[in-house]
């Protein structure tokens, strides 16, 4: 019998390309783990006609975007109140970072309902970052004047959530860490009024949740996610069909605010 010589090759670039995936997760996550941050600095920063002037000055994707700083100014002039007293923590809603390996965009809601875009580029590869790296900042009446996200960037959106869904359950299979995430999503007190209740309710379904599928968003290949927009802003709802009906979490504004299952046929 001849050796079967391919399966090396075949197991090198599966590691490979594992590992590769494994980078990704990191790259975004720590996109992410950084815009609310750097969202919320540059709010502040427009908040005078002096920092923001500066911050038009030291972004050559600003100026290109944008005539003259004069103009700049009117612009944020118009708007700054809207974003002048900004949350030191990610809000629950109103708020939606996309997040890729060298870059984010971030969408917030102001006080009155404007809309203020931010597209911030970081160093990679082939590119060093001008200026701070902020490749544009842009208001609109609502969100719908924004950038939409393309079929690439949902697809990369849909892959962030299954990673967000899978750590959300390896963190359920100790009671640390069941205590940890109540006390990090706020929005679970509704269902879970002590982090006790959030643990009781772990252990009695740990074992239901083992056939969730663990790696990249190529393996999920049961699971959903519907996107749903109301009066409270956008959400996500992502499921994964098992025995005792469908395990679903709910982000909010990159909140999570639901964790349970969901009877079969229901919304």
């Amino acid at each position: 019998m001849r050796p079967t010589t391919w399966l090396v090759p075949l197991v090198v670039v599966a590691a490979g390309a594992a590992g590769v995936a494994h980078w990704a997760r990191q790259a975004r996550a720590a996109q992410r783990a950084q815009a609310w941050g750097f969202t919320r600095s540059v709010a502040q920063r427009l908040q005078t006609d002096e920092a923001a002037r500066q911050m038009y000055l030291q972004n050559p994707e600003l100026q290109a975007r944008t005539p003259s700083a004069e103009a700049f100014l009117v612009e944020v002039r118009a708007h700054r109140a809207a974003f002048s007293a900004l949350p030191a923590r990610e809000p629950a809603d109103g708020y939606l970072c996309l997040p890729r390996l060298t870059a984010f965009t971030a969408q917030l809601k102001g006080a009155d309902g404007t809309w203020l875009e931010l597209e911030v580029q970081g160093p990679s590869l082939l590119d060093q970052v001008r200026g701070e790296g902020i490749h544009r900042l842009h208001f609109a009446p609502g969100r719908e004047a924004l950038h939409q996200p393309s079929p690439e960037e949902a697809s990369a959106s849909s892959a962030a959530l299954w990673e967000r869904y899978q750590a959300v359950l390896a963190e359920l299979e100790s009671p640390g860490g069941a205590k940890a995430l109540w006390e990090r999503e706020p929005g679970l007190h509704g269902s879970y009024a002590r982090p006790e209740e959030l643990e009781a309710w772990a252990r009695a379904h740990r074992a239901a949740w083992a056939g969730v599928p663990r790696g990249g968003w190529a393996l999920a290949l049961k699971v959903s996610i519907q996107r749903e927009r109301g009066a409270a802003g956008e959400a996500f709802n992502v499921d994964y069909p098992l025995e005792a009906g469908r395990l679903r979490m709910t982000w909010r504004g990159g909140k999570l605010t639901f964790l349970g299952f969901v009877p079969p046929g229901a919304n």
